[in-house]
């Protein structure tokens, strides 16, 4: 909705002013906003914000932490012109939405760590 779109602008906003656009905080509200500006009809913009959002993320996070695997998988869906398909309980919403609420590093490496061998950026950690 419209609102969600300018709250999710306005958290994104905040982040670059305080924390800077390449920080961990930016550019987990930068999914955030992408998926609120697919799901209000602006594909476009989407697009452009990840295209320059997803290597950042890559490198910030990780290529295997999940805002950066959702911010990919939501561009490639929108690239794929399947960006109406995006809900908020859609798997990447549901993506999206854990890896906003997941901000702390150990949390990541437990939840991963069910899975695969844990890591947490390429080194190993006990979970």
């Amino acid at each position: 909705s419209a609102a969600v779109l300018k709250e999710r602008r306005r958290e994104y906003k905040k982040s670059v002013r305080s924390d800077g656009a390449d920080s961990a905080e930016a550019l987990s509200d930068v999914a955030c906003l992408a998926k609120a500006l697919v799901e209000d009809g602006k594909a476009a913009e989407a697009k452009a914000l990840l295209k320059k959002s997803v290597p950042k993320a890559k490198r910030v996070f990780g290529p295997s932490h999940p805002t950066a695997i959702s911010m990919e998988d939501l561009l490639k869906d929108v690239e794929a012109g399947n960006g109406a398909k995006v809900t908020s309980g859609s798997s990447i919403g549901d993506i999206v939405n854990l890896a906003e609420a997941l901000s702390s590093p150990f949390l990541w490496a437990t939840i991963v760590g069910h899975r695969t061998k844990p890591a947490l950026n390429g080194k190993k950690v006990q979970v």
